[in-house]
């Protein structure tokens, strides 16, 4: 199904497939117009997925009104069935002769009514105030520069991720090259019916970084709309998106500890040495306190960027949701490639069962809750974090590793 896009560019590449996904082709399309009014029979209408500083849209012709209603396309849009999407005046300004995907060249004029209805037979539309639509804001900040685009999209929670996703990756091409290496950090704010707030960073770089960042902010509605548990709606998207052409960024390239034995209490002093992209390498210094009430043993030292560890350690809680709200909290766990991680592991194992976790267990009991809950319902952890330290880097950071550690109070340290 063709689609109008006014405002932003007509992406190529991964916004070409985005729409693809959902059956539609972008097409050139005339700047808005102010056509008002209800149009009649043979007449044209547009239903509206995105609006603000940029339409996409898709027209068809009015077949029939009758007072309030009209129907209009004779044929499926996207097939949805019920939605509420905004419907619009528009005018054909030109026609596009092909024997593949014949298409018109139309401007959209003001809004009327919602279609309600999308069915093998045409579309549905009634007369009256068109729905809100969901709040997007995109900020694209670039050398010394900033520029925030306003949208609304349509309320079908099957589309809006990938109208997150399409408009993400539109305004980071609009103002800079769309192919190429690239560098680029991500500040995600999701707003909840209920007043509840969703935050997420993340930075990439590569020569797919627009694409990846763009999927991730997809990914994230599509997370928080779609969830198998009741859930309230998304009220608002607010996207902060810092790039750089220039493939900024550093490779976690050795670690350093003074010994591989430790006191419990002691203050661990580690050594990162960290080697930018096309530049001299960089000695990061970070101190981690070794918790005082660690037993002697085997424990392991973690360093890594903040998107390995974060994988690492959500799977490692082994936790099912039981919630939406649990849902939230495993996302909060999610940390940015550009944060550095170094965290103690220890080998005090614990349990996992749906909806939590409870770490570092004494034996006993674990084993009266794999009694109560039965074996099919609780999950043995074999790890658990004791201490970590954080540092934020000001470009991503790729890289983990693994040193073993031995801990022994200070009597048998030798």
């Amino acid at each position: 199904m063709p689609v109008a896009v006014v405002g932003i560019p007509i992406s190529t590449g991964l916004g070409e497939e985005i729409l693809a996904r959902a059956g539609l082709q972008a097409i050139p399309a005339g700047s808005h117009a102010g056509i008002a009014g209800i149009p009649e029979a043979g007449e044209m209408v547009a239903a509206l997925l995105v609006w603000g500083d940029a339409i996409v849209a898709a027209a068809g012709t009015v077949t029939a009104r009758e007072g309030e209603k009209m129907w209009a396309f004779g044929h499926p849009f996207l097939g949805l069935g019920r939605l509420r999407v905004p419907a619009a005046r528009a005018r054909v300004v030109a026609v596009q002769d092909s024997y593949q995907v014949p298409f018109k060249i139309f401007t959209v004029g003001e809004q009327f009514g919602t279609f309600v209805a999308d069915r093998p037979a045409g579309m549905l539309a009634v007369v009256g105030t068109p729905p809100d639509g969901l709040p997007v804001t995109v900020t694209v900040e670039e050398g010394g520069s900033s520029h925030t685009w306003s949208f609304r999209t349509a309320a079908v929670p099957i589309l809006q991720p990938l109208l997150v996703t399409y408009l993400a990756n539109a305004c980071l091409t609009a103002r800079g090259a769309a192919t190429g290496d690239a560098s680029v950090q991500l500040e995600m704010n999701l707003r909840l019916e209920d007043g509840q707030r969703l935050g997420l960073r993340q930075a990439t770089r590569g020569i797919d970084a627009l694409a990846r960042i763009s999927a991730l902010a997809g990914a994230a509605c599509s997370f928080v709309e779609n969830s198998t548990f009741a859930h309230p709606a998304l009220a608002g998207v607010e996207i902060v998106l810092r790039r750089d052409e220039r493939l900024t960024g550093a490779t976690i390239a050795e670690v350093v500890t003074p010994r591989t034995v430790v006191a419990p209490g002691e203050l661990l002093t580690i050594d990162v040495r960290l080697q930018p992209y096309l530049a001299g390498p960089v000695t990061k210094r970070l101190e981690l306190r070794v918790p005082p009430t660690l037993p002697n043993g085997a424990i392991d030292l973690i360093v890594a960027d903040g998107a390995a560890f974060a994988d690492y350690h959500v799977q490692s809680l082994a936790v099912q949701p039981a919630s939406f709200a649990d849902q939230l909290s495993q996302v909060e766990l999610l940390e940015s490639a550009s944060t550095l991680v170094a965290a103690l592991e220890s080998r005090e194992g614990g349990v996992a069962y749906r909806g939590t976790s409870q770490k570092a267990l004494p034996p006993s009991w674990s084993a009266t809750l794999v009694t109560g809950l039965g074996r099919r319902g609780v999950e043995r952890l074999k790890t658990t974090f004791e201490a970590t330290v954080r540092w934020q880097a000001p470009y991503p950071l790729e890289g983990a590793y693994r040193i073993p550690l031995t801990v022994r109070t200070k009597q048998e340290v030798q």
